[in-house]
């Protein structure tokens, strides 16, 4: 039997719809309503508690990232303080100079590639080999202003604009330290590094004083990063730094450079170094090293080679010792300028080992031991004088002790105990082999033999002066001790002379038209522990002229590699160039003309030696004095030069004008002091 289905399409139509079955979906229709409506309310209220305390009681991270990103902590330092030379010369100063800056987060934006624009930047500042430190530079996303290079020509700046937008690669002027004489003096000015802090010579010796106050204030920026506020008013808020004027002379600077350039030409040195000393003052009027390089080549430069060696480096010093201990010798009594030494032939034992001279003599006076540079001879007065008063009148010249010269990094040498110095370690002191010393201590010490056995303080910074050109410090010649009496002295550089006579150590350190005295030095130089057989220190310290000396230069060459070793011959014509062009500088005449010229005499009136052309005074355009060089005038010629100027003096001793504050080239108003020191 077929069965039938019912259709239920019919039975659904005909039956008319139940309010139960409604019912129950309108329920489930309000109940989904009701639980989204519950958790709006509640997601509100969560929002509404969330909100509450962010509104009310903040949080101090929040607040910290919120402001990092629309604002930064600027530090702007102020200009650094210029360095003068004693004649006014501008030698350090802080100038305007584009660096270049970028934001890496921008690059993707406009489709710069990081590697492409490295490249770029490279090849127009010329730093090739820094290709992949910008790469890493502009590689990262997060910085938002890196330097990519700085002191850039402003002639580059157009082409590295067209590198990238705006927003991607733009030039800033930033202070940058100049040295406007480039390589000229270099290890005494020294150099600023990257964070605006002195790294060697005045820079880093008076740091604090060239480096003025900071200004610090909050930069604004913008939803994109860019910066709304400028650090223009700060930097004219932050105090500049202090101005300070050295002792160095531009042109006796220059002469001594130019002097060193030839040697290093000649010998090859590892290194030589030059300092040039105003004797009656202890003013360093030049003071120069080879190797060198030029401060303002901010990636070029080697730093190694503004090393100063004339304070930072001891040197077993050699025969230049001798007169040290010949002026020791006279002081106590023991011997006088021609009293007999017997030098042994050259040959000397004392206990196993054996003392040799260069140039063999057998008796020979105290003055010729000097002349002839004999080992023997000076080591036989160290054992007459014995070690105590050796290593105290040593020690009396500034030897095994710094000089404390207004420079960083300075040494201070080694001597022997007196108490445990075995007797040919006192023979090899007396002509300075077995200690060190400086050549900024010896030329402190020859300078007190020609200052008739005082000893001055030597410096290089004559003065400090604030923004407001108030002096701050100002150096003062000052003696620290009487190495030596004054005959003891005198009769020593007399000796000294001899060594330049026919039959010296040092013929070829004579000066053309004025005496001179001094001592050459070669002193076997220790290599790895022990005194090597070629390399070699080749000294020459001197003064001019001898009858009155107004200079000391010390010449010291740190192994010459070709050529002569001795210092007569390394270093020797250093002193002669320098000394003939640093007198006839200063106005010293000639005491010793040539040929069949007689030579003036020294007890002659002082007007017939000194010939000094009296300065024209000049005005600024606001009225005021430019003071011009009096070193080398006469007091009655001082007088007469500044006669009218309405200026104050305050004179010093007598003689001639040896220093003056204000420097050359400083402006004064009438009724401003003038303090003038006469020798």
């Amino acid at each position: 039997m077929k069965r039938v289905l019912p259709d239920r399409r019919r039975a659904v139509r005909a039956e008319p719809p139940q309010p139960e079955a409604l019912s129950v979906v309108l329920d489930r229709a309000r109940y989904r309503a009701a639980v989204v409506m519950v958790g709006v309310v509640l997601g509100y209220i969560v929002l509404a508690l969330r909100a509450v305390p962010l509104m009310l009681m903040p949080d101090d991270r929040l607040r910290d990232k919120a402001a990092s990103q629309f604002q930064q902590a600027i530090q702007v330092e102020a200009p650094r303080g210029n360095i003068f030379a004693r004649d006014g010369a501008l030698l350090a100063s802080t100038v305007e100079m584009p660096s270049l800056h970028a934001d890496p987060a921008k690059m993707a934006e406009h489709g710069i590639d990081a590697t492409t624009l490295a490249r770029q930047v490279a090849a127009l500042v010329g730093e090739a080999d820094e290709v992949d430190t910008l790469i890493e530079r502009l590689s990262n996303p997060r910085r938002r202003d890196v330097v990519l290079a700085q002191m850039i020509s402003p002639d580059l700046v157009p082409r590295l604009r067209e590198l990238a937008p705006a927003e991607v690669l733009w030039t800033r002027d930033e202070p940058t330290r100049f040295y406007p004489s480039r390589s000229l003096g270099a290890q005494v000015l020294g150099v600023v590094g990257s964070n605006g802090r002195g790294l060697e010579g005045v820079e880093r010796y008076l740091d604090r004083s060239l480096r003025g106050s900071t200004y610090r204030f909050v930069q604004q920026r913008d939803r994109r990063g860019r910066a709304i506020s400028t650090a223009v008013e700060a930097r004219n808020r932050a105090q500049a730094g202090d101005a300070v004027t050295l002792t160095l002379d531009p042109y006796i600077q220059r002469a001594a450079e130019d002097a060193l350039d030839g040697v290093v030409e000649r010998s090859k040195p590892l290194a030589t170094t030059v300092i040039v000393v105003d004797v009656k003052t202890g003013e360093i009027l030049a003071l120069a090293n080879r190797p060198t390089t030029n401060p303002n080549d901010r990636y070029g430069r080697e730093i190694a080679n503004l090393r100063n060696h004339a304070v930072a480096d001891a040197y077993e010093p050699g025969s230049v010792l001798k007169p040290f201990i010949v002026a020791l010798a006279l002081e106590e009594g023991l011997v006088k300028p021609d009293s007999p030494i017997d030098c042994e032939g050259g040959r000397w034992k004392v206990g196993r080992s054996i003392i040799n001279d260069d140039h063999p003599h057998g008796v020979v006076t105290v003055s010729e031991v000097v002349k002839y540079s004999s080992n023997i001879g000076v080591a036989k007065m160290a054992f007459d004088l014995g070690a105590e008063r050796v290593m105290d009148g040593l020690r009396r010249f500034g030897f095994a002790q710094r000089t404390e010269v207004d420079l960083p990094s300075e040494v201070g040498g080694f001597l022997r105990s007196p108490k445990r110095i075995r007797p040919i370690e006192l023979a090899t002191t007396a002509f300075g082999q077995g200690m060190t010393a400086t050549p900024i201590q010896l030329a402190a010490a020859v300078a007190s033999l020609a200052n008739r056995g005082a000893r001055m303080q030597p410096y290089v910074v004559s003065e400090v002066r604030d923004r407001h050109d108030f002096v701050k410090v100002r150096n003062r010649p000052r003696l620290v001790e009487h190495a030596v009496s004054p005959e003891a002295a005198d009769a020593v550089v007399a000796m000294m002379a001899t060594v330049l006579e026919e039959g010296g150590t040092g013929t070829r350190a004579r000066i053309p038209g004025y005496t001179a005295a001094g001592k050459t030095g070669t002193a076997q130089k220790v290599v790895d522990g022990r005194y090597s057989p070629t390399a070699r220190v080749s000294s020459f310290i001197g003064l001019a002229p001898a009858h009155d000396p107004r200079i000391a230069i010390i010449v010291q060459t740190d192994t010459p590699t070709e050529g002569s070793r001795y210092g007569g011959t390394v270093s020797g014509p250093v002193f002669s160039s320098v000394g003939a062009k640093a007198l006839r500088y200063l106005g010293v005449a000639p005491d010793a003309l040539d040929e069949d010229d007689e030579p003036l005499d020294p007890d002659e009136d002082d007007d017939a030696l000194v010939a000094v052309a009296s300065p024209e005074l000049t005005w600024t355009e606001d009225g005021q004095l430019r003071v011009p060089d009096l070193t080398g005038l006469s007091m009655r010629d001082l007088l007469v030069t500044v006669d009218g100027a309405g200026l104050e003096l305050a004179l010093v001793g007598s003689g001639q004008v040896v220093s003056h504050s204000p420097a050359a080239g400083q402006a004064l108003s009438p009724g401003d002091r003038l303090e003038v020191l006469l020798r």
